[in-house]
């Protein structure tokens, strides 16, 4: 005796097992990729905004230098820097929104060597320990924690 629905019940149950075999390869693959460098990518591809890599905490230093002559220079002006963007239209919406956030004015200086509009507070200080203080206050804000000093030949 055949029983056909026994056949075809059969039928239905290996192509179920082989379909769902497909979709969890699927989702094993998808699932191994990192989310957050492609969501970085893809504002920066998107957006004109240039994304730098995230650097290890232990290569970071926060303290002030104990040698007086680095910290104050006759050759170098310092600066706070809060963003660098690939498009000089990024750095002006970004300055516009910034400005009034941190009470300080801005500026926006291109840097040929990376190709980047990078934004910075306009105030120069020749010493950075000064320069310290004011990227200091304005890291207390969470949406420039990532400020840093830059070091400009005068």
């Amino acid at each position: 005796m055949d029983y056909p629905s026994l056949s075809f019940s059969h039928f239905v149950m290996k192509h179920c097992l082989a379909l769902l075999f497909i979709f969890s390869v699927l989702l094993l693959i998808s699932g191994c990729s990192s989310s957050k460098g492609f969501e970085e990518n893809k504002s920066s591809d998107e957006d004109g905004v240039y994304v730098f890599d995230e650097v290890p905490v232990e290569e970071v230093s926060n303290e002030v230098s104990e040698n007086a002559d680095e910290d104050t220079s006759e050759e170098y002006n310092y600066f706070v820097q809060v963003g660098a963007f690939t498009t000089n239209d990024n750095a002006e919406t970004f300055i516009k929104s910034a400005s009034e956030i941190l009470s300080e004015e801005l500026e926006i200086i291109f840097n040929s060597k990376t190709s980047l509009y990078q934004v910075r507070v306009k105030k120069a200080f020749t010493s950075r320990i000064e320069a310290a203080v004011l990227r200091d206050k304005i890291r207390l804000n969470e949406n420039y924690k990532d400020a840093w000093i830059a070091k400009t030949p005068k």
